[in-house]
C-alpha cells in the first residue's frame, strides 16, 4: 500500500510538472511575440522620424553630404556625468536648438527606450566664419 501511495505522489508530480513547463513554454513565446512586436513598432516610429533628420557627417574623402533646402548641417550633443561627450551630425533647421535622439531598441527588450533631447546648432556656417576670421586677421596684418 506504501508503494501504491509512492507511485501515485510520483505521478501527480510529474504531471504537476509538465503543466508547469507547459505554461512556462507558452509564457515565453507569448513574451518572446509581445517584444518582437514592440521593436518593429519602435523601428518604424525611429525611422520616421530620423528621415527628417539627414545624417551630414564626412565621408572617408572628407566631403560632407548635402542637406535639404534651407536646412543646415548641425551637432546634436549630449554630455554624460562623467563628461564624455555623444556627438552626431544631422541635417536641421538653424532654429532648432533641440534634437530628438531615438536609441536603438534591442531584441528582446519588452519595453521601447525613452527618446532624448539633446543640444543642437548648426556647424555649416563655422567654415564661413573661420574664413572670415582669418581674412579679418590678414587685412589687420597687412595694415600695420
Amino acid at each position: 500500500m506504501v508503494q501504491a501511495a509512492i507511485t501515485r505522489c510520483k505521478r501527480r508530480q510529474y504531471s504537476d510538472a509538465i503543466a508547469a513547463l507547459t505554461k512556462f513554454n507558452e509564457d515565453e513565446a507569448a513574451a518572446k511575440t509581445k517584444a518582437e512586436e514592440a521593436k518593429k513598432a519602435y523601428d518604424e516610429k525611429r525611422k520616421k522620424a530620423l528621415a527628417k533628420n539627414a545624417d551630414c557627417r564626412k565621408n572617408a574623402d572628407g566631403v560632407r553630404a548635402e542637406c535639404a533646402e534651407g536646412e543646415c548641417c548641425g551637432q546634436a550633443n549630449r554630455f554624460d556625468r562623467d563628461g564624455t561627450r555623444m556627438t552626431i551630425e544631422v541635417c536641421g533647421s538653424a532654429e532648432d536648438s533641440t534634437y530628438t535622439y531615438w536609441p536603438d531598441m534591442k531584441t528582446g527588450m519588452a519595453k521601447a527606450p525613452a527618446t532624448e533631447q539633446w543640444r543642437y546648432y548648426c556647424i555649416a556656417g563655422a567654415a564661413n566664419v573661420a574664413a572670415g576670421a582669418a581674412a579679418v586677421a590678414a587685412t589687420i596684418f597687412m595694415t600695420q
